[in-house]
């Protein structure tokens, strides 16, 4: 059978018929596209009027290679829970940034920033935020976890937050979820 096939393919008749050559403005090369750069965290720092020590924190919390700790953060300027919460309310890029300063608040301020942090867990616009408190709540005293946990609870991200406390390893949450 395979010797019939090969006979086959060699006795026709007809050639190979070709694809016809492309046009050579078509092979042409397209022009490069421009890298599209993320605005620069100084510009955004001076239309949200930060001070210097805010503007230097924001570059900080940009890198994007990691961040100094919390605590080189705190030191750049005078109230960091202020500056923080300033910097978690008002940029938006690179969306790092932000998040960053928001984990700084729940793990060295939780019970300072007590207040923005249960907002966050009640608020319809920062389910990002829920689950980064959510992540942190087993490092946390047990009077904030519970605090925020419950914040959670009855807030829009009940998803987001049900199996976190169910799964607690802390008492005091977990009889939250019953």
């Amino acid at each position: 059978m395979t010797l019939f096939v090969i006979l086959l393919a060699a006795c026709k008749k007809d050639a190979p018929v070709e694809a016809p050559a492309p046009e050579p403005e078509a092979m042409a090369e397209p022009a490069p596209v421009a890298p599209v750069a993320a605005p620069e965290p100084v510009a955004e720092a001076q239309a949200l009027d930060l001070s210097a020590g805010e503007e230097q924190m924001l570059v900080a919390l940009s890198a994007r290679d990691g961040s100094p700790t919390c605590e080189a953060l705190a030191a750049l300027v005078e109230d960091p829970v202020a500056s923080l919460t300033k910097i978690v309310a008002n940029v938006q890029m690179p969306p790092s940034a932000p998040m960053r300063a928001a984990r700084c608040l729940v793990q060295d301020h939780a019970d300072v920033a007590g207040d923005t942090i249960e907002g966050w867990m009640r608020a319809d616009d920062t389910e990002g935020l829920a689950r980064l408190v959510m992540g942190e709540i087993e490092h946390l005293p047990p009077e904030l976890a519970t605090r925020f946990a419950k914040a959670g609870l009855e807030g829009p991200h009940q998803a987001i937050v049900r199996p976190e406390v169910e799964a607690s390893e802390m008492a005091e949450v977990r009889a939250l979820a019953q």
